[in-house]
């Protein structure tokens, strides 16, 4: 049962009553609710007043479900962005169930899946969620999971499980060829360097690069353990102030201080900017060794200006981390592959 009746859907919509349809701006709703095996939607045209069509559909759901979902809250704006903070009420409404430390019948499993797990829900995959990605939302996703599930493979390295290993290095491949990526990204290329892998987030990405970047400046600066504290209470990782906030959180399981700096009217990073706090950095003993590249930032998909940046990066030999989480599938069209260009000459 998917429904999601408002863009912010992430709020926890039980247990409320509605006071005033008007004070939530609706748009484009369309509530979705499988029943007997269909679908049938109700729409209420974008930014609509019609309080007559909106309490028609919100008893549809409630005549439809074994548990009503259908109170809803209304808040103005101004009172928004306190209301979400309030966690207490979904984890308080999720965790009543009964017999967590008993054994129970499968249907009563799916039962209370169905009405305190989806109803209590955020739905990645319902036409009006609009945050982060929904690119995971396919069928041959679904089933590929299904599968890998049945395995319980734990692919630590290639003697724990040789077909899994050599089958991730085989994919990614395929992906770094449909985004054009260069032959030194490649893993089965007389010119890699290196190869990709695949991991469960993008923060987990992040924080690898930004240990494996620490580890290289230990290298440099340092031979022996008193050396690597002095260097370690020197370094700076710096970024955008639209970058997403997985890179600050990298720096701190880092253990590293953080320069988050001012971008344009257009979100980018520019020389100049990056250039300027770097040069204060220097002058402070400090050692620039990562930055984190807003290739297409969460928020407004703003871009770094990365032929401006990337010179001061290779003058002072700090590795560059792109981030295409956002942006990456676009690259699978050759027009948009110049935001790219020469990214293999960066570090």
């Amino acid at each position: 049962m998917l429904c999601n009746i408002f863009r912010f859907c992430e709020v926890p919509y039980s247990n409320y009553k509605i006071f005033d349809i008007k004070t939530i701006q609706i748009e484009e709703t369309i509530i979705r609710v499988l029943l007997r095996q269909r679908w049938k939607k109700i729409w209420v045209s974008p930014l609509s007043d019609n309080l007559d069509a909106m309490l028609q559909s919100i008893e549809f759901l409630r005549n439809d479900r074994p548990t009503s979902i259908s109170q809803l809250v209304s808040r103005p704006r101004k009172d928004f962005r306190n209301f979400i903070r309030d966690v207490n009420t979904l984890a308080e409404y999720i965790f009543e169930m009964d017999n967590l430390d008993k054994p129970v019948k499968l249907n009563q499993i799916l039962h209370e899946f169905e009405t305190k797990i989806i109803s209590g829900n955020a739905h990645w995959n319902h036409i009006n969620f609009r945050s982060y990605f929904s690119s995971r939302n396919f069928p041959s996703g679904a089933l590929a999971d299904l599968v890998v599930g049945s395995l319980f493979s734990v692919l630590c390295n290639w003697a724990m499980s040789p077909s899994g290993v050599e089958f991730e290095l085989q994919m990614v491949d395929l992906y770094g060829k449909l985004l054009g990526f260069p032959d030194i990204f490649l893993t089965n290329s007389p010119n890699s360097t290196g190869c990709g892998v695949t991991l469960s987030a993008t923060s987990e990405g992040v924080i690898m690069a930004m240990l494996t970047a620490r580890e290289l400046m230990f290298e440099k600066h340092a031979t022996n353990r008193t050396e690597r504290f002095d260097v370690h209470s020197r370094l700076v990782a710096y970024m955008s102030d639209q970058a997403h906030s997985c890179h600050e959180r990298a720096t701190k399981l880092a253990n590293v201080e953080c320069r988050i700096l001012e971008t344009d009217e257009n979100g980018s990073l520019r020389g100049t900017t990056f250039e300027e706090a770097i040069e204060r950095d220097l002058e402070d003993g400090k050692i620039p060794f990562f930055y984190s590249l807003s290739f297409g930032s969460t928020g407004v998909i703003a871009f770094d200006n990365l032929k401006e940046i990337s010179g001061t990066c290779e003058k002072h030999d700090i590795w560059i981390h792109a981030d295409l989480a956002y942006t990456s599938s676009v690259l699978i069209c050759p027009e948009y592959r110049y935001i790219i260009e020469d990214i293999e000459k960066k570090r």
